[in-house]
């Protein structure tokens, strides 16, 4: 699981969650026959969509409440599953990776703070023992404390897959 699915899957999730306040209008749209005179009119107009039927709703309101639901779990899964994901693509490359020297080129908050600690995502220029050097993309939870250690231009330890070039920053000393 590289970073780009991981920024693919949380923006695929804010697009999902906007999206959903659509559906969500359509159901009080669908109540418009409560309204009294101009909405029983409305809803009159268009029997199949608006009239209520025996539970009292709408087509227009049950559908529309079914696809609110549905949008806000597949939002949540994605916004919920992308990091997790990212703990578990880290955490296989902290256990079996190649340790490296990387230099961090750039730091960018994430937005997602755990125990009021920033997740960071950096790009890194990574020095194999072997081999040239690349540039990769990985995130971590740093620490309030940690912050200086983590600044543009500093070097740090890696782990990577020498096969895909996937990199988890180690808390590991300098190779």
């Amino acid at each position: 699981m590289n970073m780009r699915t991981v920024e693919r899957m949380r923006r695929l999730g804010w697009i999902v969650f906007a999206a959903m306040w659509v559906p969500f209008t359509c159901v009080f749209a669908g109540m418009v026959a409560e309204f009294g005179g101009w909405g029983r009119q409305l809803a009159a107009s268009f029997p199949l969509l608006l009239a209520p039927n025996a539970d009292g709703f709408s087509t227009l309101s049950g559908v529309a409440f079914v696809m609110t639901f549905g949008a806000m779990f597949v939002s949540m899964g994605l916004l919920l599953g992308a990091p997790l994901l990212a703990a578990i693509a880290n955490r296989r490359l902290a256990c079996g990776g190649t340790l490296a020297r990387a230099t961090i080129k750039s730091a960018a908050q994430t937005g997602t703070y755990i125990n009021d600690n920033p997740v960071v995502r950096f790009e890194l220029e990574v020095q194999p023992v072997t081999g040239g050097p690349f540039d990769a993309e990985a995130e971590l939870l740093v620490q309030l404390i940690e912050i200086p250690k983590f600044q543009p231009g500093k070097e740090v330890a890696v782990r990577y897959d020498p096969v895909t070039l996937e990199v988890a920053i180690s808390r590991e000393p300098l190779p």
